[in-house]
């Protein structure tokens, strides 16, 4: 399920690591618990917007797909009242 507002690409290959994050933090709900206690791994291609422009942008991200890139690193977020702020920033790989 994508929030009102939100364009997003499902990312299977992600799933494992959002999985360990919750497991790691269980008592800090994704989203505070919006998606369920597993949400669905993904990347954010747009937030905000009105629906025909958020339309506009998966339109032009969906020809682009499935996304073939390396993940360097893990990085946490949390939506504050200043916007969204880094909390921890691991590098994967050893």
């Amino acid at each position: 399920m994508v929030a009102p507002g939100f364009a997003a690409v499902p990312t299977p290959s992600l799933q494992a690591i959002a999985d360990a994050v919750c497991a790691r933090w269980p008592d800090v709900l994704p989203y505070g618990g919006r998606f369920g206690p597993r949400p669905v791994a993904h990347l954010t291609v747009a937030m905000g917007g009105s629906d025909e422009q958020l339309e506009q942008v998966a339109a032009e991200v969906r020809p682009l797909l499935p996304l073939a890139d390396r993940a360097e690193a893990l990085q946490l977020v949390a939506l504050t009242e200043n916007g969204w702020e880094p909390r921890l920033q691991v590098p994967f790989g050893g």
